[in-house]
C-alpha cells in the first residue's frame, strides 16, 4: 500500500509574491519504490514550486525525505536495517512501513 500523507499545524503566509506554507506532514502506510506522490492541494496551494522537508521527532526512525519536483513524489533515504548498513543514504526499501513518520515542511508556491 502506498503512503498517504496528512497535514497538520498548517500555517499560511505570503512572502513577497509567493505563498509559503509551513506545518507538519505525517505518513501512513508503506513506501513505494520511486517515491509517493503529493499534490499542491495537500499543502493548501494550487501550484507547488518548492518543498523543503525536515525530519520531526520520530523516535527510532531516522530517514531523510526529499521532494522530487519532476515527479511530484517524496522519496525517503537512509537505512531501514538494524543496525544501519555502512552505505551512504540509499533509498529506503519499498514496502517499509513509515506509518506515523512525521516531517516538518515548508511549501512554496501559489
Amino acid at each position: 500500500m502506498a503512503i498517504t500523507f496528512a497535514v497538520t499545524n498548517l500555517n499560511r503566509n505570503v512572502e513577497g509574491a509567493k505563498r509559503v506554507h509551513r506545518g507538519t506532514i505525517t505518513a501512513t502506510g508503506t513506501n513505494t519504490a520511486g517515491g509517493d506522490a503529493v499534490t499542491p492541494a495537500l499543502f493548501g496551494l494550487s501550484v507547488l514550486e518548492g518543498l523543503n522537508l525536515t525530519p520531526s521527532d520520530n523516535g527510532t526512525l531516522s530517514f531523510e525525505a526529499k521532494w522530487v519536483k519532476s515527479t511530484g513524489k517524496i522519496k525517503f533515504f537512509g537505512t531501514n536495517a538494524t543496525p544501519g548498513a555502512a552505505v551512504a543514504d540509499p533509498e529506503v526499501t519499498a514496502g517499509t512501513s513509515l506509518s506515523t513518520y512525521a516531517l516538518e515542511f515548508e511549501a512554496v508556491g501559489r
